[in-house]
């Protein structure tokens, strides 16, 4: 396990999963998005990943922010992204890209991190 810290919060690599744990109250737009795929992709060693994104601390992401991380272009190594969120954030989880557009790669929210964990390495077995 690798990790470090960004002014935004936890990153944590195991492999595949790269762990997002922000800190309260954290906003992320276009900057700060591109600096946390600079992180991910070197704490992975520049191999593809998938990410796994705790967004239960009150953290608020721009359209600009939800744009760059739903583009393939923007975060080319990433296969897939897991949303854990708050039970009563479920539906807006779900809806997390409706504003950006459809993401490239697939994409689901989560109550629970263990459900999280096994959908991200059931795709990654599914390659």
């Amino acid at each position: 396990m690798k990790e470090t810290r960004s002014k935004y919060g936890l990153v944590r690599y195991e492999e595949p999963i790269v762990y997002l744990l922000f800190d309260a109250g954290v906003e992320l737009g276009f900057p700060e998005m591109q600096e946390l795929v600079a992180l991910s992709e070197e704490i992975s060693d520049h191999k593809p990943y998938m990410v796994l994104s705790d967004m239960r601390a009150g953290v608020k992401m721009t359209r600009e922010g939800k744009r760059t991380i739903a583009s393939k272009d923007q975060v080319p190594l990433k296969r897939a992204t897991a949303l854990l969120v708050n039970p009563d954030e479920l539906e807006a989880g779900e809806n997390f890209f409706a504003e950006a557009k459809e993401p490239d790669q697939p994409f689901k929210a989560f109550t629970d991190k263990r459900e999280a964990v096994s959908w991200l390495k059931q795709l990654w077995d599914k390659g």
